[in-house]
Order: C-alpha cells, then structure tokens, then sequence
C-alpha cells in the first residue's frame, strides 16, 4: 500500500513539473447572439489566455470581409496578468450577410515560448450560427424570425376572383372559336324538284332515250309551270307554251325538234 501511495506521489509531481514546465495557451470566441439576423449587427469577443513565458507572434485579424461576414469595428486589446497568465480580451462587431446555419471562419494563433524558436499554431475552436431571417426590402425594419425563403400569399377571395376570371376567359375564348367553326361550315340545301328534273334532263342529254327524255320534261313542266303535260301531246304541250309566252321563238324551235 505504501508502495502505490509513493508511486501516485512520484507520478503526481513528474506530471506537475511537465506542466510548469510546457508553457500553454488556450483561446476561444464568445459571441452574445447565436442566432443574429441577416444585417443586425452582435458582438463578439475572442479571449486568449497564455503563460508569461509564451509570446503571441499573430492573432486572427479583426477586420473587413471575414467569409460571409464583415467585421464593422474592432475594439482596444485588454490584457491583464496574474500568477504568471496573461489574459487577452478584444471585442468586435460583425454582421452576417448570408441566411442559414454557419460558423464562424478558420482561425489560428502563432506563437512560441520565449529564447526559443519553434512556432506552434493553435486552433480556435467552432463557433456556430444561424442566421434565420433577413431585411424587409424596401426599409431597415428587422424582421420576426421566419424563414429565409418567403412565397407571396394572396387572400382567399383574391384566389376565388382570379380563377373565376380565368374560367370566363378560356370559356368564352372556346365558344368564340366554336362560333366561328360553325360560320365556315358550308350550308348544304336540298336540290328543289326542278333542279332535280333538270339534272335529270342534263344527263338525258349526254345518254339520249327519247321516253326518258319526254317523262321528264312533262314532269318538269307540271312542277315548274303547272301545266298537266303528262296528258297533253307534244303539239298540245308546244300550243300551250306558245299561248302563255313563257318560252321564246327559238327555244320553241329547238324543243319542237
């Protein structure tokens, strides 16, 4: 049992000089706001405490374009010792020009202990954002938080009124078009009787047959001219057409033939 406890002893004051020894430093960024708006400036501060034996050769820069964000000032570094540490404290504002979830970019420290000459880098860790809304745009009005992409909704009566104008539109554009159909469509009437005895006497002509050619002219005659030629003779029918003077001299002439 003595031996164990003498060993965490020896352990415990090995491990106490290693670290007297190895000068550390550690840092990291604090920021008042994790969820800024876009355009709303906030405050950020980056802390780096150190041993006095440790000399700091680069901090992050604190100014302009910092990836999506931009550095607006950056204040006095304070600095302030006590039992060999050194602590460094640097404000600065910034403001977020991007919607979404970010972090803050990169950075590292150089340093080295003093009378050596090995540089050592130091990573300070992840600060994470979100940045969840943004400007009105036509003001400087900060929004409530909501989403980065917006859609325009229009009341329920302004949907009715816009479809129902739609409907009447391409209604009355389709019936317009059926108004027209029906104006080009070609008004097909029936041939009269006579129009229809004519033909028939028109095709007699090229297929001559005398008893089909006389039928229908007496046809013809009673239909367009009321006379009762189917009981008349030829001579009576010509007699009769001569009397009335519906036909001249020369169709008399041709017809008597």
């Amino acid at each position: 049992m003595k031996r164990i406890i003498g060993l965490l002893c020896l352990f415990m004051w090995i491990w106490g000089n290693n670290a007297q020894a190895q000068p550390i430093l550690s840092a990291y960024i604090e920021i008042d706001n994790p969820r800024p708006k876009l355009g709303e400036p906030f405050q950020a501060t980056l802390v780096i405490r150190y041993d006095e034996r440790i000399e700091v050769l680069q901090r992050p820069p604190l100014s302009g374009e910092w990836g999506i964000f931009e550095i607006l000032k950056t204040n006095e570094r304070q600095t302030t010792s006590n039992d060999g540490q050194v602590v460094e404290q640097q404000s600065f504002t910034l403001v977020a020009w991007q919607t979404g979830d970010y972090s803050l970019p990169k950075s590292e420290i150089l340093y080295r202990v003093r009378g050596t000459s090995d540089l050592t880098r130091y990573t300070l860790p992840d600060v994470f954002l979100s940045i969840p809304s943004m400007l009105q745009p036509d003001s400087l009005t900060l929004r409530p938080d909501e989403a980065p992409i917006m859609f325009p909704l229009l009341p329920t009566w302004a949907i009715f009124i816009i479809t129902s104008l739609i409907i009447i539109v391409i209604v009355s554009f389709y019936e317009l078009l059926r108004y027209y159909a029906r104006q080009n469509i070609p008004i097909i009437t029936p041939p009269d009787p006579q129009t229809r005895l004519l033909e028939a006497l028109e095709y007699h002509r090229t297929n001559p047959n005398y008893a089909d050619i006389s039928d229908t002219l007496r046809h013809y005659l009673h239909g367009r001219y009321g006379i009762m030629a189917q009981e008349m003779t030829d001579q009576e029918i010509i007699s009769r057409l001569k009397t009335d003077g519906r036909l001249a001299s020369y169709q008399l002439a041709k017809l008597s033939e």
